[in-house]
């Protein structure tokens, strides 16, 4: 936020945590609009058609229902906006999770240790279908895809985890945008 900010955008930031919200206004103070609102929910707060771009990092994975949250977010972005995300690889989540069906969008619990007493979030594994799908039948495109692998810093610093990020990515980052004319 504090980065988008400081390139002179106005910036509306929302989260399901009361305590996330706190923290961020903490950090930016009033200069941005900050928002308690559920991703699984219409915003009706949110004007059609008034955003540029929408950015998510991790959040997505929480949502289960992705074509109800790609269209509203359909609805507030401009013709041409973009939406620019990263959620957990699924390769990695059906690998790493010991699941017996890739195939299914499966509800995961997982402990989160950021601020305070460690929280139980839900989070749902789903398999590149289940990514990829919503996202067009929403009237998106993808424009970029990205499987990042770690820095060599990070070698430096975990060996045996940079091997395996090497070897299997944990992370799934896109950008994907909506047709400028409202059609593709």
């Amino acid at each position: 936020m504090e980065w988008l900010l400081a390139q002179g955008a106005d910036v509306v930031g929302i989260d399901v945590s009361p305590n996330m919200l706190e923290v961020a206004q903490q950090r930016i103070g009033d200069t941005a609009v900050l928002q308690l609102a559920d991703l699984e929910q219409p915003m009706p707060f949110l004007a059609d058609s008034s955003f540029h771009v929408i950015l998510s990092s991790g959040t997505l994975g929480y949502v289960r229902d992705w074509l109800a949250l790609f269209r509203e977010f359909s609805r507030v972005l401009r013709p041409g906006g973009c939406v620019v995300f990263s959620v957990g690889h699924p390769c990695s989540e059906y690998t790493l999770n010991e699941t017996d069906d890739y195939f299914s969008t499966e509800l995961r619990e997982y402990t989160w240790r950021g601020l305070g007493d460690p929280i139980v979030v839900p989070c749902y594994r789903r398999p590149f279908s289940n990514i990829l799908d919503p996202i067009v039948r929403a009237g998106f495109f993808i424009e970029r895809m990205v499987e990042p692998v770690p820095t060599k810093q990070f070698a430096e610093v975990k060996p045996e985890e940079y091997a395996q990020l090497m070897r299997r990515p944990r992370v799934l980052c896109m950008r994907v945008r909506k047709s400028a004319n409202g059609a593709l």
